[in-house]
């Protein structure tokens, strides 16, 4: 019991080292705690931990044939990847700010939820990381076996899940303290940004170093 403990707590900080980092998943997240509140800021941070948790267990549980399949589609998944957060950006630059009001939150929420959980999905690099993770932290040869992978998993997903919790949370807090004009140019950098790390995508794909 205190081995599973053990890797449920290494799992879960491996998910909050791989959530944390500031990247396009955090500003998705960013963007629809401002525009529809919290409720769709964790719709959109359980999308990522979801991707995060299912390539965890890919890596986890050795599942072969179905990360060679990922890796042989990479190609097609970083340019769709890509062209999305491209387009996304542009028009987060040239909407005007979301009231609140006029989202519903339910619609809001599963449309950011599939958003994050197809993005972080269109990453299969991912399960390189955690397989070499894995690999540090002994699951493949610890003697927990299945209960062992699983902890890390669900340790993982935990560990992702709350980091995205207080980050919505955190923006939600300042979302009110907004006016319309600092809206406005949080849209504009934002979607800036997320359209350079859309081209960033699209580049790294087409030119590999």
């Amino acid at each position: 019991m205190l081995q599973l403990a053990s890797l449920f707590g290494q799992g879960t900080l491996l998910g909050l080292s791989i959530a944390a980092p500031v990247g396009p998943m955090a500003l998705l997240c960013m963007r629809a705690s401002l525009a529809a509140g919290f409720p769709a800021g964790v719709a959109s941070g359980l999308g990522v931990a979801t991707g995060d948790a299912i390539y965890a267990a890919l890596a986890a549980f050795g599942v072969g044939a179905v990360a060679r399949l990922l890796a042989g589609i990479e190609l097609w998944l970083g340019l769709a990847g890509g062209a999305f957060l491209v387009w996304f950006g542009l028009r987060t630059m040239l909407r005007p700010p979301v009231d609140p009001a006029a989202v519903t939150p339910q619609r809001a929420g599963v449309a950011h939820f599939g958003t994050t959980l197809g993005l972080t999905l269109a990453n299969p690099p991912t399960i390189m990381f955690f397989a070499a993770m894995f690999a540090g932290l002994g699951v493949a040869g610890s003697s927990a076996g299945t209960a062992g992978a699983l902890s890390v998993v669900a340790g993982v997903f935990c560990g992702s899940l709350a980091w995205w919790l207080v980050f919505a949370g955190a923006v939600t807090w300042a979302r009110g303290r907004l006016a319309g004009p600092a809206m406005r140019w949080i849209n504009r950098i934002s979607g800036l940004v997320l359209a350079g790390f859309g081209v960033w995508a699209i580049g790294r794909v087409l030119l590999p170093a």
